[in-house]
């Protein structure tokens, strides 16, 4: 009866769920799936709100030695554990946007996309960037994440389907000096992830400029930029609610 299943099997967990006890599986026809319907939210302050904001400002980083996702974190995976520590204190490292607490249980998931003006301030910048759910006590959760080196901003045309998410090739020719100062518009997803956010809970994106314990950063040259916010040209944050039913594995 496998062929009679539908296409595609996902797990939600819930909390830090370090065990597949604390989450559940389900079952979705497709993917990328129609079951997922678009929330965006907008960066605002130190806020992520679901309108947009007319006001406008800007969020500076600046690479800190300090900020890492740990050292099993999902690069050492497969030696480790993949189990991240509360978040709460890497967060000072970087700029936070935190929308408010959610008014009931919410699944969300798929491929989360970014559209950021971004301010270099010298001709390169690393962005990493960090989807996490705070919960109602303050524990702070990693759900997924996306890095890029704005030098490799320029896109391509990905050679197999990649449900129209933003590709590079990361190719010499591809790669390009910024202009300090300018503003740029950088289009990135986040990997594929889906999970449960606890009713009570909010979402949190945090930009930082490094992870020290998984990647190396170009030894003496510090790499800041500033992501603007509100306004026509502001950046917002786009996530899939997801609709599924209960699987039975």
């Amino acid at each position: 009866g496998v062929m009679d299943e539908d296409q595609v099997q996902i797990y939600l967990p819930e909390g830090k769920a370090e065990s597949e006890a604390a989450g559940r599986w389900c079952a979705l026809k497709d993917w990328p799936s129609n079951n997922l319907t678009p929330r965006r939210f907008y960066l605002a302050g130190a806020a992520l709100a679901q309108t947009l904001s007319p006001s406008t400002g800007e969020a500076r980083v600046t690479f800190s030695a300090e900020a890492t996702t740990g050292v099993d974190s999902r690069w050492n995976g497969v030696l480790g554990r993949g189990v991240y520590p509360d978040r709460a204190e890497n967060d000072a490292f970087g700029a936070v946007f935190t929308s408010e607490p959610l008014g009931g249980p919410l699944d969300l998931g798929g491929h989360p996309r970014l559209h950021l003006r971004v301010v270099p301030q010298v001709d390169d910048a690393d962005i990493f960037v960090y989807l996490e759910e705070v919960t109602a006590s303050g524990a702070v959760f990693y759900r997924t994440e996306g890095m890029l080196r704005l030098s490799h901003l320029a896109r391509a045309t990905s050679p197999y389907f990649n449900a129209g998410l933003p590709w590079r090739s990361h190719r010499a020719q591809d790669i390009h000096p910024l202009k300090p100062g300018a503003p740029v518009t950088v289009e990135l997803d986040l990997l594929p992830f889906a999970a449960r956010f606890a009713q009570g809970s909010r979402l949190r994106l945090v930009f930082q400029g490094g992870d020290a314990d998984n990647f190396a950063s170009p030894a003496g040259i510090p790499m800041p930029y500033s992501v603007l916010w509100g306004g026509a040209q502001g950046s917002w944050f786009e996530i899939g609610e997801i609709r599924c039913t209960m699987s039975t594995r």
